[in-house]
């Protein structure tokens, strides 16, 4: 990266000698200049790049991606872990995620405002699906509404 930092250094002093050399005579103010017709040099204008550093300000767009929640819970209320589960937007469904320890897997994107819909994926491990029954139907996430539960019951 260094490297290719002097580099990028090494050819604005060239542009700066070149703008410098060029300008020798010129009694403009702007460091451009333009060779007059009838030479035998073409018409060349030279003007130093403006070099900025990004840095984040409030002109910088807000993030709209909007985060998610899928909750799988026993019928008691207790957190299940290690249910594949998928959210789908219209007839779009996202990559399946597995839920953590507490229950939940998570999703963020922006949304296309199409329905949105989460489901227990119909294949999962043998663990789970030995351990619980659950249903394969979608649950229609309300308008709005960015967490939804899922309600697995233990065999």
């Amino acid at each position: 990266m260094k490297k290719y930092l002097a580099l990028i250094m090494a050819v604005l002093a060239l542009f700066a000698m070149m703008a410098t050399v060029c300008s020798c005579g010129d009694s403009g103010e702007s460091g451009d200049t333009t060779v007059p017709a009838g030479t035998d040099k073409p018409d060349v204008t030279t003007k130093a790049p403006d070099v900025t550093t990004a840095e984040p300000d409030e002109t910088t767009a807000p993030d709209t991606k909007i985060t998610y929640t899928i909750k799988v819970v026993d019928q008691n209320g207790a957190p299940v872990e290690g249910v594949i589960v998928k959210l789908c937007e219209g007839e779009v469904c996202r990559k399946p995620v597995i839920t953590g320890a507490d229950g939940t897997a998570s999703y963020k994107f922006e949304p296309n405002g199409n329905e949105l819909k989460a489901m227990i994926e119909v294949e999962q491990e043998e663990a789970i699906s030995s351990a619980y029954t659950y249903s394969s139907e979608y649950v229609h996430l309300e308008d709005g509404a960015t967490e939804v539960t899922l309600t697995v019951t233990a065999k």
